[in-house]
């Protein structure tokens, strides 16, 4: 990854970061104060911020001077996933497509009203089931699970990325749906073992399946309701929140004019984008990683061409790098 300008170091103190899983699967112990490490569990220095935002979670990065590409040439693609967790989907960009790419981080994770009681439900309440249906959900999950002890729990994922963030901690998903949606999650799930997962099974059963669905606090009710549609007993907390960044330093919001392609992961980078953007009368391409987020694309009115998975089309990193590729060749440099 090539990183152009210096960065200035330190944090302005707000509320403390979330701890973070470590090598082995243990959360990291919380950065003491003035060591500098933000909401994406990142330590601040040249490989860890790349640019300066200011959002309402009541810190502030300080740079002097933000660039970053993935890849080589000018950037093609934005990329709006929060500081430090889009380098992935750059790298895939860069050696699959040979296109270059840009971190814009347009969001932010912080507490929720139910972060606080996850530990006590894992250690206290017996499930049959932990639905998780995200990355980050999957993270607060693990800080929480260690927190309580680690009692053996049966995890369901929604797809690979967050399936991979619970098995490298010990929490490998037991199920992941056939498509990496949360409503295809909610009709497959079984009720019980896979072999009895059909309605009859849950028509039978005299005590409903107990679920936990420790979930952003932005997320939609399908999940919840999908499942309690089919018979099971679903408990919902809201262990983390999206918060959109209300401003980016000068340097790169210049750096994010005329690229042509945006990509966006959730509808809260979305509203981010729109608020910080919007009034620009620049009108890039929009691919997005799911159905959720291109429908808030497309009610902006802000993009020339918004594209998300098709019908049917498991969505993914390798999904999603795909339509970001096809979207900036179509793009003249």
């Amino acid at each position: 990854m090539a990183t152009a300008g210096s960065v200035g170091t330190g944090i302005v103190p707000g509320r403390p970061c979330r701890p973070r899983a470590g090598a082995a699967g243990a959360p990291a112990a919380a950065v003491p104060a003035g060591e500098g490490r933000c909401r994406s569990g990142r330590a601040l220095g040249v490989e860890g911020v790349r640019s300066g935002l200011r959002g309402s979670t009541g810190f502030r990065v300080r740079v002097a001077a933000v660039a970053s590409a993935e890849g080589s040439g000018r950037a093609r693609v934005v990329l709006t996933r929060e500081a430090g967790q889009n380098d992935k989907l750059g790298r895939i960009l860069a050696e699959m497509h040979g296109v270059a790419s840009l971190e814009v981080p347009l969001i932010e994770f912080g507490d929720a009203k139910d972060t606080k009681r996850l530990p006590e439900a894992l250690r206290d309440e017996v499930w049959d089931w932990v639905v998780v249906t995200s990355p980050e959900a999957a993270k607060v999950l693990v800080t929480a699970w260690w927190t309580a002890g680690r009692k053996p729990l049966r995890t369901a994922a929604v797809g690979g990325g967050t399936a991979k963030v619970l098995a490298a901690s010990g929490l490998a998903p037991a199920f992941t749906p056939s498509k990496a949606y949360g409503a295809d999650l909610a009709a497959e799930l079984p009720v019980g073992d896979a072999a009895t997962a059909t309605a009859a099974a849950a028509a039978a059963t005299t005590v409903p399946p107990r679920v936990l669905y420790p979930a952003s606090a932005r997320a939609k009710v399908e999940v919840q309701e999908g499942l309690r549609a089919r018979g099971f007993d679903v408990t919902r907390l809201d262990t983390y929140d999206t918060v959109a960044v209300s401003s980016l330093h000068p340097s790169l919001e210049a750096q994010a004019m005329g690229v042509p392609v945006v990509a966006f992961a959730s509808p809260s980078a979305v509203k981010a984008w729109a608020a910080l953007f919007g009034t620009s009368g620049w009108r890039p391409h929009a691919a997005c990683i799911g159905k959720t987020s291109a429908a808030a694309c497309t009610a902006t009115g802000l993009f020339a061409t918004v594209l998300a998975p098709a019908e049917g089309e498991s969505p993914g990193l390798d999904t999603w790098a795909r339509l970001c590729a096809e979207l900036a060749a179509q793009t003249p440099e």
